[in-house]
């Protein structure tokens, strides 16, 4: 999570510690899905259909573990 907002830090603190964030699952397309945390607007996870990126992620992520 990311904040510019003073304010927001002991809340995200909090819900972080207490196992109570709070996310909206977004689909601005067919094939897309994104996962924002609701306090500040971040995006947690993202899933995606295309297979190009799919690709790159993978072969990417194989070879960073090796």
């Amino acid at each position: 999570m990311a904040t510019d907002r003073e304010q927001d830090v002991p809340e995200l603190l909090l819900r972080i510690f207490s196992n109570r964030m709070e996310y909206e699952l977004e689909k601005p397309r067919q094939g897309y899905l994104r996962l924002r945390e609701t306090l500040t607007g971040s995006i947690v996870r993202l899933q995606t259909s295309d297979q190009m990126f799919a690709e790159a992620f993978w072969n990417h992520y194989h070879e960073a573990r090796a």
